[in-house]
């Protein structure tokens, strides 16, 4: 990922990320996974789940 940043608002009932390149939305995702719905000790896994090719392991 060059150039590129995600901008995350995750909430404690849904989850919703953009992909951006400075102001333009390359792609957007969505989930009804809260953060109050994140087993704990799961944060980590759960974010990377959720962002899946977005982001490198």
């Amino acid at each position: 990922m060059s150039g590129e940043w995600i901008a995350i608002d995750w909430g404690t009932s849904n989850f919703r990320a953009w992909l951006m390149a400075g102001n333009d939305v390359l792609d957007k995702r969505s989930a009804s996974c809260g953060l109050l719905h994140v087993e704990p000790g799961r944060f980590d896994s759960t974010l990377k789940m959720l962002l899946g090719e977005w982001v490198e392991s």
